[in-house]
């Protein structure tokens, strides 16, 4: 058994952790995925709801973006309308079934653990969570938009 407090021992919870809290997300008939973009799509600033920034958001190619819009789109959750900075690029907005649907969000179960703890611990969970992220990127994966993650978190 590893030592708990090992950073071995850190790491096997926080890998537990990470892949209960993704197990959240196949809830409502979706998947983690599609929560994800409904997410974005709702909190995003207005001209940055488009399937690109979603992919710069989420560190992907257009193509699973793609794929992911045009299911909620299927599905009666997200639409597509003109962007009138751009041509290109429709802006992507939940309808009122995804507002609804979003209000079912299974990451609410997540974040009412969090709020159990007290304020002192949530600011060092965030900057550990912070440290993590950032050691993450730097082995260079997929890179995330700072700017596009600062605005939603």
């Amino acid at each position: 058994m590893k030592e708990e407090f090992s950073p071995e021992g850190v790491s096997a919870l926080f890998e537990q952790s990470s892949r209960l809290i993704h197990g959240l997300g196949f809830a409502e008939g979706l998947t983690p995925a599609q929560w994800s973009a409904m997410r974005y799509f709702a909190s995003a600033p207005p001209f940055s709801r488009t399937m690109a920034n979603l992919a710069r958001f989420q560190g992907l190619t257009l193509a699973p973006v793609t794929r992911t819009v045009r299911t909620l789109s299927e599905k009666g959750l997200l639409e597509r309308r003109p962007n009138p900075r751009s041509k290109k690029a429709d802006l992507v907005i939940l309808t009122p079934a995804g507002k609804q649907l979003l209000k079912k969000d299974p990451r609410f179960q997540l974040t009412e653990i969090i709020a159990k703890l007290s304020f002192e611990d949530r600011a060092a969970m965030t900057g550990m969570m912070r440290v993590i992220l950032d050691g993450l990127l730097e082995l260079g994966l997929p890179q995330l938009d700072e700017e596009l993650l600062n605005d939603l978190y």
